[in-house]
């Protein structure tokens, strides 16, 4: 066999092996599952991914799967969910773990990205070049950069990488040989594995290819056509996934513009040199941060003498710098920024399109290491590049930005070590060796300390708690076949995190039914509603179970309170509604206001067509700046509505915990007795009016007849229920605790009824009186147009690759 075919051979495992080997050391480092008891439960790892992956895991394994799922909030299309996290054919390795696992899974997923990062960006120097094992260097570099090694936990992210060279190969395959299978191929699957970096990746292409045509001087209508039509096809190709999950988003938050994020202002100053250097931000700046520039000192170098060097045409250095400022300006001005990033300001992870920049930054940087170049340039640029760092440092502390100062002298090592072997590594191939090590090691010691700051995870813990709660959900679903919500006090899962971790996503991590959800596919109507009935809501992607009274149990179904120990479990019963509920049309008519306790009595009344009440204010005996003793009117738990500010509260000297991750907005002080004085202490003035109590008999009463007169459901799976209900009166109607949704199609006695959205965002039929059949059943938005424009813009590709072959 001889070198060249060795040489083709091992190309490309290398190329795979090396950043394998480099996370593989890093997570032995940090002791990482499977190398260790540490796991990756933190940020959006361990408060959405694993959640979301567990629960298409278990789904898929049990024939259960849906579109509709009511593990989400109160319930929810799960298609935006799915397009946005699950759909990156690497999830396929979690069939290979058990559920208690699924964090090993993801350590594995993002071990495999990351090496195939590396594969994929050999393969484009590969074939834009030769084939040279120096390639490999900067397939490493781009596969470790600093989006990778401060956004690797965020792991649907990763398959962009990898696809971006192909598509750029693509492209250029279109521009030089006609031909359009890679690109419309590539450009789909990052489409479909990640629609939102998708989107930037529609943008980048349009860049490269503008920057092709002004590169080689022309603009060739027939490429032009072809580029356009190539890209126009690959994207409709991807409608089955755009279309229905544009439609889910419009039902979230993101629907919002707001003016202040299209402002034509800099989103950072001088500050972002420090980026250039090693670990220029770690975890603990995740949130907020300058753009992640790194892309190693040998590149950082490389860029500059890629301008410097005279054997580079002045025409490539114009078309690339035009590029790299495009690039550049896409980050620093705001206005760019939110078009890239699909219109709006990211909350957290700022800069999720520096990829593009680091990925044309390392072509321009090989292209430079593929020429001869001077010393004197050389130490020019190192000498810059050291500059550069230093002065980012300086404004980063003048500014009073987060930055740990010692990685300052160990960037500048890397660069002047960089600089040095730059300019002897072509006289000799040990210098070449030493090049690509120290580069490795420097990568290495980014990737690694990208992670100060992180609070992991315990795996074993998790691994037998999880096994342990998981049981307790699949007994009391097996002893309870009914519709009901379950709101999870006490998970043994929260000992495994090193953080606070608030149960957002517990329903669909044992794949049951609750109230809360953190995602950003939340349903925003959904969201608003419960928010109004007194639930917390930190931000627009959180929905908590906390701040719900016995009243909004009874209204959503939460019948069961679980509490769980080791051995065994404490489930606490509430009376509650079904799934439907004969109710007076009257509830058409409510509007939810600013306060709890009147939205859910609004709901309540008319629902039972009473207009007593169930919430009443106590009678105040005494009142201070800081104490109020009251008596309830009757038997019932007492609630308050939580003040601004409060940050301390005793009732009858026992403390409750007011912090704002603690608590909704309405706050349970506990079962009272009628005329029964209660002291109240609190860090400031409570008003009587922000205390009422539910009204235990009366409550009680109304639910029990309710139940009288309800849905009875006959069969049932998360898109399609059937069931039978008698109507007594006129003007009634079917109330649903199903969030209103236009995928939702009621059939009575087998013709279509259009479902009522009312009490915020809750369903409602109208109905006639007598006996009725009732089916529900929920189609998708948008998926069987988008399924059609999918199959259509297939057949058209496919037939004019057909033409053209005919033809040639």
């Amino acid at each position: 066999m001889d070198s060249n075919k060795i040489k083709k051979y091992s190309y490309y495992p290398i190329a795979f092996l090396i950043p394998f080997l480099i996370v593989i050391l890093v997570f032995i480092n940090l002791r990482l599952t499977p190398f260790g008891n540490a796991n990756l439960l933190i940020s959006d790892t361990g408060t959405q991914y694993l959640s979301f992956l567990t629960y298409l895991r278990n789904t898929l394994i049990s024939g259960k799967f849906s579109f509709y799922s009511f593990s989400l909030s109160l319930g929810d299309n799960i298609f935006p969910l799915m397009a946005y996290y699950l759909l990156s054919p690497f999830n396929l390795i979690l069939f290979l773990f058990p559920a208690n696992q699924i964090t090993t899974a993801i350590d594995i997923i993002i071990l495999l990205k990351i090496s195939t990062i590396g594969l994929t960006m050999s393969y484009f120097l590969k074939n834009v070049y030769q084939l040279k094992y120096s390639n490999l260097l900067f397939s490493t570099i781009f596969a470790m950069s600093g989006f990778v090694a401060l956004y690797f936990y965020d792991l649907m992210w990763l398959d962009a990488l990898i696809l971006l060279p192909l598509v750029t190969l693509g492209i250029r395959r279109i521009f030089y040989q006609g031909s359009s299978k890679l690109y419309v191929v590539s450009l789909l699957m990052t489409i479909v594995t990640n629609y939102y970096l998708g989107y930037m990746t529609c943008l980048f292409s349009v860049c490269y290819f503008l920057y092709l045509c002004y590169l080689e001087k022309r603009f060739p209508k027939k490429t032009v056509g072809k580029y356009i039509v190539a890209s126009v096809l690959g994207g409709l190709m991807s409608a089955i996934i755009l279309i229905p999950t544009l439609l889910g988003m419009m039902q979230t938050s993101k629907q919002q513009l707001k003016l202040a994020s299209f402002l034509p202002t800099p989103t950072f100053g001088l500050s972002a040199f420090s980026q250039l250097g090693v670990v220029g931000s770690d975890y603990t700046q995740r949130v907020s941060h300058n753009p992640s520039f790194y892309m190693s000192c040998v590149v950082a170098i490389l860029v500059l003498l890629f301008f410097f060097n005279r054997n580079i045409a002045r025409r490539q250095k114009t078309s690339a710098g035009l590029l790299l400022l495009t690039l550049f300006l896409s980050l620093f001005i705001r206005t760019f920024n939110t078009i890239w990033h699909m219109f709006q300001q990211p909350e957290g992870f700022p800069f999720r399109n520096v990829y593009f920049f680091t990925f044309f930054t390392i072509i321009l940087a090989y292209e430079a290491f593929q020429n001869k170049n001077t010393n004197k340039n050389i130490f020019l640029a190192t000498i810059l590049i050291m500059a550069m760092v230093t002065i980012g440092y300086f404004f980063a502390i003048k500014n009073s930005q987060l930055v740990n100062v010692k990685y300052l002298p160990i960037s500048l090592g890397f660069i002047v070590a960089s600089g040095l072997l730059l300019a002897v590594y072509q006289r000799s191939n040990y210098y070449k060796a030493f090049i690509v090590l120290l580069t490795c090691l420097e990568l290495a010691v980014n990737f690694n300390f990208s992670l100060t700051g992180a609070h992991f995870g315990d795996q074993g813990p998790y691994e037998k708690n999880y096994r342990i709660e998981n049981k307790w959900f699949k007994k009391i679903q097996a002893s309870d076949s009914s519709f009901y919500r379950i709101d999870n006090e006490k998970s043994l899962i929260n000992s495994a995190f090193d953080i606070k971790y608030n149960n957002y996503n517990d329903a669909l991590l044992f794949n049951s039914r609750g109230v809360s959800l953190y995602s950003s596919t939340l349903n925003d109507q959904t969201r608003q509603m419960l928010n109004k009935l007194g639930y917390f809501s930190r931000n627009s992607r959180r929905i908590g179970s906390l701040g719900g009274t016995q009243l909004t149990d009874a209204l959503l179904a939460v019948k069961y309170r679980l509490s769980m120990s080791k051995n065994d479990y404490d489930l606490f019963t509430n009376k509650v509604l079904t799934l439907g509920t004969v109710a007076d049309r009257s509830i058409l008519k409510v509007t939810l206001g600013s306060n709890a306790f009147q939205n859910q009595e609004r709901i309540w009344k008319s629902l039972t067509d009473k207009w007593e009440d169930y919430f009443l204010a106590p009678k105040v005996q005494s009142s201070g700046s800081k104490t109020l003793v009251v008596k309830p009117q009757a038997t019932g738990r007492l609630y308050l509505l939580k003040p601004k500010g409060l940050t301390s509260l005793k009732v009858d000297n026992k403390k409750i915990d007011v912090s704002s991750v603690s608590t909704g907005d309405v706050i349970d002080l506990g079962k009272q007795q009628q005329n029964q004085s209660v002291t109240i202490n609190s860090s400031k003035k409570i008003p009587v009016k922000k205390l009422a109590t539910l009204n235990e008999q009366t409550f009680a009463q109304s639910v029990n007849k309710l139940n009288q007169q309800k849905l009875n459901v006959y069969k049932s799976t998360s898109d399609n229920m059937l069931g039978t209900v008698t109507i007594a009166k006129k003007n009634q109607g079917l109330f649903l605790s199903i969030p209103f949704d236009k995928g939702w199609h009621a059939t009575v006695d087998g013709k279509e009824v259009p479902l009522q959205q009312v009490a915020g965002n809750l369903s409602y039929l109208k109905l006639d009186k007598g006996f009725h059949q009732i089916e529900l059943q929920y189609k998708v938005p948008g998926l069987q147009l988008g399924a059609i424009v999918s199959f259509i813009s297939l057949i058209i590709y496919v037939a004019i690759i057909i033409r053209k072959k005919f033809l040639s």
